[in-house]
């Protein structure tokens, strides 16, 4: 069996310089960071009734290990979003879980190239058929891939699609 790309290689493999990855802000961790620890210090600093201090040291504790937790996956890469750099517009993961019959339809319109069909597909709660859609805020660009479950773990089923200009109107209702 052949491997097929997801959608990071993809974009990693065909669309350099279109969309690029980019690392999260890392001033939201700092923050939550400095908060705990600052809480932690004014309990230390302080004569606090024993309610309060409870408090003070239940948050200043879950906000600094937080905090600490988000500042290292931050640094290391872990937590990032794709822009696309043409519009300069941050890029939004969607999954969309379908039945059957409506996952049959979209890997047809995704081979065909017919993808006025997409926005007739009605999406479900729960599923073992996902269509991954990476779409750029302001919908100029969108990138598709159905997604199916394979022992536990949500597997390629097909190539990306990638849709530009009026194509992404057709997936619009499927990214709420």
């Amino acid at each position: 069996m052949e491997h097929i790309q997801s959608i990071e290689e993809h974009i990693a493999a065909e669309m350099g310089g279109k969309i690029e990855r980019k690392r999260n802000s890392i001033l939201v961790p700092l923050l939550v960071l400095i908060i705990g620890i600052g809480l932690l210090v004014l309990l230390t600093q302080s004569h606090l009734s024993d309610a309060l201090s409870s408090t003070c040291l239940t948050v200043g504790l879950i906000s600094t290990a937080f905090g600490l937790i988000l500042t290292a996956m931050n640094l290391s890469g872990a937590l990032c979003h794709y822009r696309y750099v043409s519009t300069g517009s941050r890029m939004k993961d969607h999954k969309v879980y379908l039945n059957a019959d409506d996952y049959r339809k979209a890997m047809d319109a995704l081979s065909d190239g017919n993808t006025t069909t997409l926005s007739d597909l009605h999406p479900v709660t729960s599923s073992n058929n996902i269509l991954r859609i990476l779409v750029c805020k302001d919908h100029s660009i969108a990138l598709l891939q159905p997604l199916r479950d394979e022992n536990g773990h949500f597997a390629p089923d097909a190539p990306v699609k990638c849709l530009v200009g009026t194509e992404v109107a057709h997936i619009k209702s499927l990214c709420k």
